[in-house]
């Protein structure tokens, strides 16, 4: 049994306006929590691997903002985190994205 969560996703649909669609799913999150010596001391460098089931195809791109929990209809980037990976794994028995976000 997976414990799914919901994210919104804010998926950038031009960018010379900046326009933005908003996308609700259901996922599996799990947060990495690290710490990065600096030279003032220490740095959280946390990251989440997000899974989406599911067999249909997602109009997620690197770059797009992701927010853990149901979002606004307003982005607000302070709040969410950057997409930077994005594997399609919808083969075999278990089909889903897995999407990397810092």
């Amino acid at each position: 049994m997976l414990n799914l969560e919901p994210i919104t996703i804010y998926h950038l649909t031009d960018e010379d306006t900046g326009a933005y669609e908003r996308l609700e799913y259901q996922a599996t999150v799990y947060k990495s929590r690290k710490l990065v010596a600096d030279n003032g001391g220490f740095l959280e460098n946390n990251s989440f691997k997000i899974r989406i089931p599911g067999k249909d195809t997602l109009p997620i791109t690197h770059g797009d903002y992701v927010f853990i929990g149901v979002g606004s209809e307003k982005r607000d980037t302070s709040l969410c985190y950057k997409i930077v990976f994005i594997a399609d794994n919808r083969r075999g028995g278990l089909p889903h994205y897995r999407i990397e976000a810092v």
